[in-house]
Formats: C-alpha cells, structure tokens, sequence
C-alpha cells in the first residue's frame, strides 16, 4: 500500500501483472513518459490525447498506437427483453491501444481524489507517468476552478 493513498502500490492498474506489462511496454517502444490532459467545466469533462515522450524533446509518435491485451469491465443499463431495469456487467480482456489505457488510467487515479473537476466552473490537470528513473513515479496535478459569490447586506435603517 502506499502511505499517501491507501491504494495498493500498482494502483492505478488493475493487477502488478498489468502495471508490468504495461511499463514495460513502454520501454520497448522507447517511451519514458506519459502525460495525459484533463479539463472540464460545465457538467462534462475530457481526457485529451496522451503525450509519449522518448525524451523531453522527442514524442514517440506510434507509441499510443501500440495495442496491448487489457482487462475492461463495461456496464450497461438494460431497459428491454428479459432483463428489464437490471444492470448488466460484461467483464473481460481486450486488445487496447496504449493510449486508451493511459486514459482509463487518468481517468481511475483522477476519480479516486473525489474532487469535481467538471462541474461548474470545473478544473484542470495532468496524470503523469514517468519511467525515467530507476522507480516508475505516477503523478497527478489537478486545479480545481472555484468561484466565490458573497453577498453583504447593510442595514442602515429607515431613518433620514
């Protein structure tokens, strides 16, 4: 587990076997950094494009391309046939690019803080994962937009 997040430590992956695979295909491909945007406001939000680095300068253009066996878990809401009003979940493992799970990923880690970066005046951020150092770092930044309205009401009586 680790001290911060009471999460285990391949959290956000879904198993150590896929955070393995996972890195490990990124160094295969090159990549030693991957940075995914987020913005939202309103009642939305979106992930942008993951960004995979060979260095700071350099972008592995095919890397997000690369497909990679992943587990998904889907639910769906059925409101026909036999199964009406029920919750159905279909799980299993598909072939994913790179960058669809380094979204999945954002997106676990970020709805995990349980801070609302898509509603109202919303927010914005980066997940990042970064396998340049002898220890792979996963890290988040998130600003949260806040607007503040206060109302001061002066009573300075009726009298002239």
């Amino acid at each position: 587990m680790t001290e911060e997040t009471n999460q285990p430590d391949y959290f956000p992956f879904p198993s150590q076997e896929y955070k393995d695979a996972y890195l490990t295909a990124l160094r295969i491909s090159g990549v030693n950094y991957v940075e995914v945007d987020f913005q939202g406001e309103g009642d939305s939000g979106d992930y942008g494009t993951p960004w995979f680095g060979m260095t700071d300068e350099h972008v592995a253009e095919d890397a997000g391309k690369m497909p990679l066996r992943w587990p998904f878990r889907q639910s769906t809401y059925n409101r026909y046939g036999d199964s009406l009003d029920k919750w159905e979940t279909v799980t299993g493992v598909a072939d994913r690019t790179m960058s669809e799970i380094a979204q999945e990923l954002a997106q676990v880690a970020l709805d995990t803080t349980g801070m609302d970066w898509y509603n109202n005046d919303g927010g914005q951020g980066s997940f990042v994962i970064d396998i340049r150092g002898d220890k792979p770092v996963i890290k988040m930044h998130v600003e949260i937009n806040e607007r503040r309205v206060d109302t001061y009401d002066y009573d300075y009586g009726t009298g002239i």
